[in-house]
């Protein structure tokens, strides 16, 4: 089976299980089907049952987050950073979650609550968020830059997003054969378009503006702006059913290879069906593992359990909680 697949899907369903950047542990899935956890082994390789999803911080507010305490510094030699530039920039300043960049989905929960003020609940539908590159290339930055003078006068905000988010989809269309706009990607390409809005600006300003100088020091360098505050309420996806609305989009992707050759897929989830993303990523969870035995069983049925109040709580409390290798 494949490690990195089976981590992009497990943070998708917001487990608890492994590592965030994947240090020496490709063979420990594997062995899972195999191990007894009471069975002699090393300590590296000890298999534990995930632990449950963290509950709401017991602290809300706007707070200082870039304190003397959290001081940025870059990663050292063995050090793991991934495409997520929020959990990088977490990790560069040592909050809420270790500095060498290793953190399972539980902590990466954890973490954001803290630095970030995220809604309970919601956070574990948008984990999969946390691990996606936002601008994180120098083109993407010179066209994140480039919208935002166009359309926010120098600033990102909820115009700029959906002007970019539109502009996106386009060019993938007219530029990649291969492009696909549905399911679990429909939802999360209008989520991450608004992601630097409600969570890199600075909780004590009124306005969702992100200036550049602030967009460039998490984008660029993985550091908080100087005397940086996290939000004064709980955020999430605050501001995407006003986008979506300014660009509606049905979902599909070009069809033979081809560009410029979209087409609607009236299977694919949309905002008004959003109990089918539920079950297909329930069918992509059951396609990787047709037949799981031993501990690997028992931590996905864990992991839909824990998934599911997330699913009710964002997608729709009309999703009927399926259980596709049992209750326990």
């Amino acid at each position: 089976m494949n490690f990195r697949t089976f981590v992009l899907l497990a943070t998708l369903i917001s487990i608890s299980y492994t590592s965030f950047a994947f240090p020496n542990y490709a063979d420990r899935l594997k062995r899972q089907e195999v191990e007894d956890p009471s069975s002699p082994t090393d300590e590296a390789s000890v298999a534990v049952n995930p632990p449950p999803a963290p509950g709401p911080p017991t602290f809300k507010g706007t707070k200082l987050v870039h304190d003397p305490f959290h001081p940025w510094r870059p990663p050292r030699d063995g050090d793991e950073r991934g495409p997520c530039l929020g959990m990088n920039t977490l990790a560069s300043h040592g909050v809420y979650i270790s500095s060498d960049g290793i953190a399972s989905p539980s902590e990466m929960i954890h973490a954001v609550q803290g630095a970030s003020a995220a809604r309970p609940g919601r956070l574990e539908l948008i984990l999969p968020l946390l691990l996606m590159p936002a601008a994180s290339t120098s083109t993407e930055r010179l066209k994140f830059m480039e919208f935002s003078d166009r359309y926010g006068d120098g600033l990102y905000n909820l115009t700029v997003a959906r002007e970019l988010r539109d502009q996106l989809l386009q060019e993938s269309i007219a530029t990649n054969p291969e492009s696909s706009f549905k399911n679990v990607r429909y939802f999360t390409a209008y989520s991450e378009t608004v992601f630097p809005i409600n969570f890199f600006v600075d909780g004590r300003k009124t306005e969702k503006k992100l200036d550049m100088d602030s967009a460039q020091s998490f984008f660029r360098d993985m550091k908080f702006p100087p005397d940086f505050y996290r939000s004064a309420t709980p955020i999430a996806d605050r501001g995407l059913s006003g986008m979506f609305k300014v660009h509606p989009f049905l979902p599909g992707g070009n069809l033979d290879g081809n560009i410029n050759n979209f087409a609607v897929d009236p299977t694919s989830a949309t905002f008004e069906t959003p109990c089918v993303l539920y079950e297909d990523i329930l069918i992509t969870v059951k396609t990787l593992y047709p037949h799981p035995t031993g501990l690997l069983r028992q931590n996905l049925i864990h992991c839909l359990r824990e998934f599911y109040p997330g699913v009710a709580a964002v997608l729709s409390r009309e999703c009927v909680q399926q259980f596709p290798y049992g209750r326990q």
